[in-house]
């Protein structure tokens, strides 16, 4: 028997959920957060949006992208120096700009219910007090993130693991679950790895990857 009201919160939260890529493009180097999305597809109704450039408010994009509110925000970015904000390139060359707690405030973020973080050394920044307000439950990682998709096979395991995580923030609202959920997804895919080794495709540096992604995952509730 199909459950009404979960399907209808399912609805709900996909239609308000927003992934936001955030690259930071070195002279010279492919951004990670590029890598990835073009690794994920993003099922029907799952908003996304690449700030490639710096702008003053989050309200111009809101505006511009047409946002009516966001209740979940899955977020593709890279940490500033300090580890205290998320990285975004300026519109000066060779000159960065970090986007701070004030910057996310708005009208259409008041009620964020979750935040997915995947971030090198998102749990430092997001632990900071000045975060808590606007962000305060959070999945994220506690240091420095890596993954391999140098093979077909490899960029196929990546894009089933952030399609699976995406699915679980949608239908999840309480954090802890949800990381829970998360070690789930990255055993079933570690086992799976474990099962069809070939070390031609990758597979030792594609289960190492994602047994440290496992390791460092942690919550605004952990």
């Amino acid at each position: 028997m199909i459950n009404v009201k979960s399907l209808l919160n399912t609805l709900y939260y996909k239609w308000n959920t927003y992934v936001f890529y955030i690259p930071c493009k070195r002279e010279n180097t492919e951004d990670s957060v590029i890598i990835i999305k073009n690794i994920i597809s993003l099922k029907l109704r799952i908003k996304s949006f690449t700030l490639e450039k710096y702008e003053k408010s989050l309200g111009r994009i809101i505006k511009q992208e047409n946002i009516s509110e966001i209740k979940k925000l899955i977020l593709f970015a890279h940490p500033n120096n300090a580890k205290s904000s998320f990285l975004v390139s300026s519109n000066r060359i060779h000159e960065d700009k970090s986007l701070l707690p004030d910057w996310w405030q708005n009208e259409k973020t008041k009620e964020i219910k979750i935040v997915f973080a995947n971030v090198c050394f998102g749990a430092t920044i997001l632990k900071r007090k000045m975060w808590s307000t606007i962000f305060p439950n959070w999945i994220s990682y506690k240091n420095h993130l890596t993954l391999y998709v140098g093979s077909s096979k490899s960029r196929t395991i990546w894009r089933e693991v952030y399609n699976k995580i995406i699915d679980k923030i949608i239908e999840m609202n309480d954090v802890l679950a949800i990381k829970h959920m998360f070690y789930s997804i990255y055993n079933e895919k570690i086992a799976n790895i474990y099962e069809n080794y070939d070390p031609q495709k990758g597979d030792s540096l594609t289960m190492m990857y994602l047994v440290k992604s496992k390791k460092l995952l942690t919550t605004s509730e952990s």
